[in-house]
């Protein structure tokens, strides 16, 4: 049974024991179940007119409710007639805001005026937002505070979530079923938000899911709300906290009305875990993601969902999963001999020797993302004749001293720090513009085959039309849906040789599908024409035998290149040399 938690205590202030029990009884709730019931007695004063307030509106013509629209997804009036039962629901954002409520909901469906239900609607609704708004601002402390105790240091964020957060108002009606049978109404799902207060009628139909799969018939008294955590919450959270999966199942004669308060994250806004609550034991899960942007994609999904099905409409976690780690490289503390510094080291290492790559989190790369991708176009659109690669100073610069760190990284690992400057000094970065053009068409369709990268090392940024494809050591082929962030750092194969094999070069490739070119860039590092790229003698040992022999990469290079001339790109051939050019 989902815990009570009384929240109608007057001395239910910050550091009083009253708000350190109720702190205590939050956190394991969270942890054991992902929602708890909130007791809140003030409610009770609203509970008739905020449920004939939800009837008056839903009783409008059809006509009339298809007048409050938006173009957010998620928003506006929401009709699923294909359902067992008609479910319907409208959301208002900032509805703290006595505006938002006058324009979105009553100058909508009521142009020319109805005051008694609009005063009722400012009055009644500004209510409920004061009392929810107070139990989810309290609740935010309460679980900022429950964090922040374990030594993580996470209070610094809380001004953060609280200046960048949207509370959407919802009013959903669920149609009698008018079955004796248990009818689904609504699929079971986690919400997508970063928490939800709920509160329903005398209707009940709110299921929870608990940890060992079994449905919790949620039977709410009148002064209660469901709070639950959302998938966003929990993705920021790094895992720490689940979001719980719920459903809505009736039978019987009787509409039933909710109403919630779903707080979110406003368009823009980049959810990105906290580093604190990153580490060795604890790695990156989720990478960043503009949450309003992936509501849009998930919404054109969902509308192609059938309700009947029953099939499960959770998906933020898959979608923002990382398949090869995050690593972050924001932090301004990330300089050699920190203990920043280390912790990321250890990260680099064990992804390489794991992938052969990973993601690297650069936030300073979004200042220059729409120039960047701007700037492709441009160069692309340009008549083929005049076609010129341009220096894009700044990308270049700030990939180039991000590559430096890394592999200054895997040195230190490997203790050949002290050969830093000797590849660094024979370095040449490489920055190379691409555009795949639309395939037109919606089967997978190859632009570029499988292949290791020949150079030293790959920083990778792509725009939004995913395509990058990674292999991974069980040779599945896994798909690189990057954050606007985020690079994906790749061992050559020339580094692979230098390291005398001890860390792998990933094959990759890039398949797309649809009507939307795709554009990338990239820094590619490499030994300077004359290097010879040689083994160091410290990775040789009676255990580990001398592997490559000494070779000028440049000439390699002209080889190999004479010789990619001649492959069919279609046939998917794996274009990979190096290792038996050099081998000994």
């Amino acid at each position: 049974m989902v815990p009570v938690i009384d929240f109608s205590n007057q001395n239910l202030k910050a550091g009083s024991p009253e708000w350190d029990l109720v702190k205590s009884q939050v956190r394991e709730a969270l942890e054991e179940y992902g929602c708890f019931e909130a007791l809140f007695d003030p409610i009770l004063e609203l509970r008739k007119a905020v449920f004939g307030a939800l009837q008056e509106v839903f009783d409008l013509p059809l006509q009339t409710k298809k007048l409050f629209v938006s173009d957010k997804p998620f928003r506006g009036y929401y009709c699923n007639p294909s359902a067992v039962s008609v479910f319907q629901s409208m959301a208002v954002d900032d509805a703290h805001i006595a505006e938002n409520i006058e324009q979105c909901l009553t100058t909508s469906l009521w142009p020319q005026g109805n005051i008694s239900f609009r005063l009722k609607n400012k009055l009644i609704l500004l209510l409920i937002y004061f009392y929810y708004s107070k139990l989810i601002i309290n609740f935010l402390i309460i679980e900022m505070d429950k964090i922040f105790n374990t030594g993580f240091g996470l209070e610094k964020y809380m001004d953060e979530l609280t200046d960048t957060a949207n509370y959407q108002l919802r009013i959903m009606k669920y149609e009698k079923p008018n079955t004796n049978e248990q009818t689904m109404m609504a699929p079971a799902h986690r919400d997508q938000n970063m928490m939800t207060l709920l509160y329903q009628d005398e209707v009940n139909g709110l299921e929870i899911q608990n940890k060992d799969g079994e449905w919790m018939n949620m039977k709410l008294s009148p002064s209660t709300f469901i709070v639950m955590i959302g998938e966003c919450l929990s993705v920021w959270l790094n895992g720490r906290l689940p979001s719980p999966y719920h459903r809505v199942m009736m039978k019987g004669n009787e509409d039933r009305y909710s109403l919630g308060l779903f707080s979110s994250v406003r368009e823009g806004y980049v959810v990105k875990v906290p580093i604190e609550l990153v580490d060795d034991k604890n790695p990156m899960l989720f990478k960043p993601h503009d949450h309003e942007e992936y509501l849009k994609i998930l919404s054109s999904e969902i509308a192609n969902v059938d309700f009947k099905s029953g099939v499960d409409i959770s998906q933020m976690s898959s979608k923002t999963q990382a398949m090869v780690p995050v690593i972050d490289f924001s932090n301004q503390n990330l300089k050699a001999g920190s203990p920043e510094w280390d912790l990321v080291k250890s990260q680099v290492r064990e992804a390489l020797e794991e992938y052969g790559c990973f993601e690297a989190l650069f936030d300073p790369i979004l200042e220059l993302r729409k120039a960047v991708f701007g700037a492709l176009q441009e160069v692309f659109d340009l008549p083929s004749q005049t076609k010129k690669l341009k220096t894009l100073a700044s990308f270049g610069q700030l990939t180039s001293e991000l590559e430096k760190k890394i592999l200054k990284m895997i040195l230190e690992s490997f203790g050949l720090e002290k050969y830093m400057d000797e590849l660094t000094d024979t370095a040449n970065y490489q920055l190379r513009i691409m555009k795949y053009e639309k395939p037109n068409t919606n089967q997978q369709t190859m632009m570029a085959p499988a292949h290791c990268d020949q150079n030293m090392m790959t920083l990778l940024y792509q725009d939004e039309v995913n395509g990058l494809e990674i292999q991974n050591k069980d040779g599945e082929w896994m798909n690189m849906k990057l954050s606007p962030s985020s690079f994906i750092v790749m061992i050559g194969e020339c580094l692979s040789v230098w390291l005398n094999g001890r860390l792998s070069s990933p094959y990759h490739r890039v398949m797309m599908k649809g009507n939307e070119d795709r554009y990338s860039l990239g820094l590619f590092s490499d030994a300077r024409e004359g290097y010879i790229v040689k083994v160091p003698i410290e990775l040789v040992d009676d255990k580990n035998p001398m592997l490559f022999k000494p070779h000028d990469h440049e000439e390699y290079l002209k080889i190999l290149s004479s010789e990619i001339a001649k492959v069919d790109f279609k046939s998917g051939i794996v274009i990979s040399r190096l290792k038996a050019y050099c081998s000994v």
